[in-house]
């Protein structure tokens, strides 16, 4: 169970990746395929006003440089 790490090493020395990636994800084309809406990463509007009142000023700066 797994892959060789490195497969320059001789046979002795090989690891074995004991390491799953999983992509949750869901495409786009999905949402449309299904009619659905493509859910929003917006926060709750009082957490985006308090963010944007503490750090408004260095985003826009970030933002200004671009």
């Amino acid at each position: 169970a797994g892959q060789w790490l490195d497969p320059a090493s001789p046979p002795p020395k090989k690891g074995w990746q004991g390491c799953l990636g999983i992509d949750a994800t869901r495409p786009e084309e999905e949402y449309e395929y299904h009619d659905a809406e493509f859910p929003q990463t917006v926060a709750d509007p009082d957490i985006v006003k308090k963010v944007e009142e503490k750090w408004g000023e260095e985003l826009k700066e970030i933002l200004d440089k671009k």
